[in-house]
């Protein structure tokens, strides 16, 4: 389940001493993070969403997944190529600080050409050398 690809994401590819204590992030951090990630998404920005990603994210949906920043935003690249967004926005939000944060909501991606789509959306927040970020992105669309 999901319980066990966020465990997967954050152990990484295992074998080494375990990494430093994480420093926890804030509800408002947390909230943060959602919003320029929602931002980046809606103005079609691969750079701004890179920075708001650690190196090591997981992506993953019901028919896929993908890992590291340059296969996620490649992804998100190659819809940004085929859809017209207009919008992207995340409602609902419940967002919690820790050492790993959590963002849990509905996602609505608008389009100028198709109709509108979305989905449920978790997020997983941590702190990457100093700098808020997304390390686990999970969206169920609906």
């Amino acid at each position: 389940g999901l319980a066990a690809v966020a465990a997967l994401a954050v152990a990484g590819a295992g074998g080494g001493p375990p990494p430093p204590a994480a420093e926890p992030v804030t509800d408002g951090e947390v909230r943060a993070a959602v919003q320029r990630f929602s931002d980046a998404y809606a103005h079609e920005d691969p750079g701004a969403l890179g920075r708001v990603l650690t190196s090591d994210v997981v992506r993953v949906l019901p028919g896929g997944r993908q890992q590291g920043r340059a296969a996620v935003v490649a992804e998100y690249a190659r819809q940004f190529d085929s859809m017209d967004i207009t919008g992207y926005t995340v409602s609902g939000i419940d967002g919690r600080g820790g050492d790993a944060g959590r963002a849990e909501g509905d996602y609505t991606v608008r389009r100028a050409s198709a109709a509108p789509f979305g989905g449920h959306l978790v997020l997983g927040v941590v702190k990457e050398r100093g700098k808020v970020r997304i390390r686990l992105i999970a969206a169920t669309p609906t």
